[in-house]
């Protein structure tokens, strides 16, 4: 999974480069991941909405939750 990071210089690049202007991108981001992540790769959920500007942590399913694997 670590090799799919790429930074937000390159990123943009990339987005360029590929002339992928139909994808919105965030200019300059710390990093993005390109491609699947394994769902037991993520530690927990995050959600954030125009409608709530606050990060609220979404509950994970039991057997997905990083204390039940």
């Amino acid at each position: 999974m670590c090799d799919a990071y790429i930074d937000g210089e390159e990123l943009i690049a990339k987005w360029k480069r590929e002339n992928a202007h139909r994808h919105t991108i965030m200019p300059i981001i710390e990093a993005a991941h390109i491609g699947p992540i394994s769902l037991q790769s993520v530690c927990r959920v995050l959600q954030i909405g125009a409608d709530n500007p606050k990060f609220v942590e979404v509950s994970m399913p039991p057997g997905l939750r990083p204390e039940t694997r």
